[in-house]
């Protein structure tokens, strides 16, 4: 027994001694690649591993290594090619420093800027170049020590793997922005971390405290999303303002230089346009915690933040967004690890879906899911399967999938409540066939979505988008709001007609007035909000069982000081809004004149929109999915709603406006209702 038992280990540690030289081997290789493809920046990079090339400096030799082997692929733009920006930049500095300007002026400012200096074709003639050919060692160097500095000054860092270290805290970079020092500066202004902390150890407390004084200096800014490009450290320290993806690496930078492992985890919506990319750390716990570049801590109770598990996507849980997958950025090339087969795909396989650089986390969130088991039609010489959303204007690849053993296309952890279509791929000529649509429902069961074109029916439209997150609470500020008449300007002897007690629709919302006064003043005032209104008109009382008359004045009275802009409540435009200046009891109406004093019978009221209402004399047309979009027909809207007949049943429609407007999304019809996906 005893000598089975040596045996045995013997055979172990052989079998070990194989496996780790394997290992070793292929990272042997991997850096042998990287450093013949550096060209002559070889030089440099040999530097950086002739420099912690002795035994006291193991664990940096291994960092950089790490470093260089992964850093194929990797590119930036390069510095000199932000010195047309400086201009740009300065000016925005100048206007953001503005104190005389409210955030709205600074807004409108930033896009004249951006407009008269033209940077949209300014920011055509940049181009990336590749990291290992032009990366200087002092720059490695500086970071790999700073990296390991951060490691071994706060007591946070102790608990984090080095894996994991060299993952998320060690990168000199976030994403294609140019190679600026960023670490010392950053370590230098948070070193208070270290005497405010509770528990020492906590990465999660550790993150939120640096996070609320990110907080205070960064500022989301959507017109930066015109600015197409990934901008460094240093710019993005001075403007302090940025779309997403700026204020994510900002948010990074802060995190890594303190020794945090932030990782970023991204996804594309499945019931929405676009995409979203957040922060995230695994805590000393392994737990999940998820936080967006920039969140309000005064709508966020520390204890939440300190105590809850946010493993979810942030922005889903406030916006209801759904994600079909979730994905994380890796700096490891996991190239080498891929099989031939997939790499050899990358022509038929769309390339954001064999990304070496992304990594499938869904599994790490709190993200309804369920796996898709799909059968392979009889007869097919198809062996891929890619899965899409309907995302912005068309069908978009978020994963993909080759034949199993089963003759069968697996999906593991696929959102939820989504709507999904499969294209079905030929591996050798790259042919596709798409079938049918379908709902992978919370159960996990999926309900195919195929048109009926034997049995027809009709449908009643009035919108072609769903009302999101931001209108909901744009209509619900509605509620409370008063329109009044009165015969004195000042509206001392101010008469309630009508109170809104309803979240009115985005639309015209007609409310009748019971009072038999005469007024010459009608206004609408909102107590508690800051009043916004796009159209409003006044329809007069007529003779006995006569129609309202629509009343004809130009008169306009608002609580606004100087241009009030109180015209747009009636150029016809429902997107131009009259805004008041205050936040409270503002208010805009009409002055129907001296001689015009007037029973009032209805107010035609417009809230705040999207434009995605049916709007009179706009032109749409609808149309249905049959292995590609069919028209129904088009239409010219002659009321706020369209009714389209001999439309196939159990069909997936898509209402376009040819008048104008962008925005479109994929809906049902059940039960006499539009059904959003």
């Amino acid at each position: 027994m005893i000598a089975s038992h040596k045996l045995g280990y013997l055979l172990y540690s052989v079998v070990l001694s194989m496996v780790l030289l394997s290992c070793r081997n292929i990272e042997n290789n991997a850096l042998n690649k990287a450093l013949n493809s550096s060209g002559s920046n070889r030089q440099e990079l040999q530097k950086v591993l002739d420099h912690y090339d002795h035994p006291a400096d193991s664990l940096k030799l291994k960092a950089a290594a790490f470093l260089i082997q992964h850093m194929v692929n990797k590119r930036s733009y390069e510095s000199r090619t932000y010195e047309r920006y400086a201009l740009f930049f300065k000016e925005v500095k100048g206007v953001l420093s503005n104190d005389t300007l409210d955030v709205r002026d600074k807004k409108i400012r930033f896009s004249f800027i951006y407009d008269s200096l033209q940077v949209d074709k300014a920011t055509q003639g940049l181009e990336l170049k590749e990291d290992i050919e032009f990366i200087k060692a002092s720059y490695l160097i500086e970071n790999i020590d700073k990296a390991f500095l951060a490691r071994d000054s706060f007591p946070w860092s102790a608990s984090v793997p080095f894996e994991d270290f060299c993952q998320y805290v060690l990168p000199y970079k976030v994403f294609n922005e140019p190679m600026v020092p960023w670490r010392k500066t950053l370590m230098d202004r948070y070193r208070w971390v270290l005497d405010s902390i509770k528990n020492p150890k906590s990465l999660r407390e550790a993150t939120i405290l640096i996070n609320k004084r990110f907080n205070k200096g960064m500022t989301y800014f959507t017109r930066m999303n015109r600015f197409p490009t990934s901008l460094d450290f240093k710019t993005l320290d001075d403007i302090k303002i940025g779309a997403c993806e700026h204020l994510v690496t900002m948010n990074v930078y802060h995190l890594r230089a303190m020794g945090i492992p932030a990782q970023i985890d991204y996804t594309k919506w499945g019931n929405h346009d676009g995409t979203h990319t957040w922060c995230s750390i695994t805590d000393e716990n392994g737990e999940l915690f998820s936080f967006d570049a920039l969140y309000q801590p005064k709508n966020v109770s520390d204890s939440l933040y300190m105590n809850g598990l946010f493993n979810h996507i942030p922005e889903s849980n406030l916006r209801k967004r759904k994600a079909p997958k979730i994905y994380r950025v890796s700096f490891e090339n996991k190239e080498q690890h891929l099989p031939k087969n997939q790499i050899a795909l990358s022509g038929i396989v769309p390339k954001e879906l064999i990304d070496p650089n992304a990594m499938d986390v869904t599994a790490q969130y709190a993200n309804p899911t369920a796996t898709i088991e799909l059968e392979i039609p009889t007869a097919s010489n198809e062996d891929i399967a890619i899965l899409n959303v309907f995302n912005g204007y068309g069908w978009q690849p978020i994963a993909w999938s080759m034949k199993n053993q089963n003759e069968s296309f697996r999906f593991e952890n696929m959102g939820t409540d989504i709507m999904y279509l499969n294209t079905l791929k030929n591996a050798k000529d790259g042919s596709e066939t798409k079938h049918p649509p379908f709902i992978l429902r919370n159960s996990g069961s999926i309900s195919t979505i195929t048109a009926n074109k034997d049995k027809l029916t009709t449908i009643l439209l009035d919108r072609k988008y769903f009302i999101d997150h931001d209108l909901k609470l744009a209509l619900n500020k509605m509620v409370g709001g008063v329109f009044q008449g009165a015969n004195s300007k000042d509206f001392r002897d101010a008469v309630d007609l009508h109170t809104i007690t309803t979240v009115p629709k985005p639309k015209t919302n007609r409310y009748e007035i019971q009072s038999i006064e005469k007024f010459r003043y009608i206004r609408f005032i909102l107590p508690q909000e800051q009043c916004r209104v796009a159209e409003m008109k006044l329809f007069k009382k007529t003779a006995k069982d006569k129609e309202p008359i629509l009343l004809s004045t130009n008169q306009l009275i608002s609580s606004n000081k100087g241009n009030n802009h109180a015209e747009k409540i009636m150029d016809g435009d429902v997107l131009t809004y009259f805004v008041a200046d205050n936040k409270e009891n503002g208010w805009i109406g009409y002055d129907l004149g001296p001689t015009k004093e007037t029973v009032i019978a209805s107010i035609d009221f417009y809230p705040p929109n999207d434009g995605n209402s049916i709007e009179i004399g706009d032109k749409y047309e609808l149309f249905y999915w049959d292995d590609h979009w069919k028209s129904l027909g088009i239409k010219i809207a002659k009321e706020e709603k369209l009714v389209f007949t001999n439309c196939p049943d159990n069909a997936l429609f898509l209402l376009k406006n040819h008048t104008k407007g962008v925005q479109v999304r994929i809906f049902t019809y059940e039960q006499n209702e539009q059904l959003w996906w």
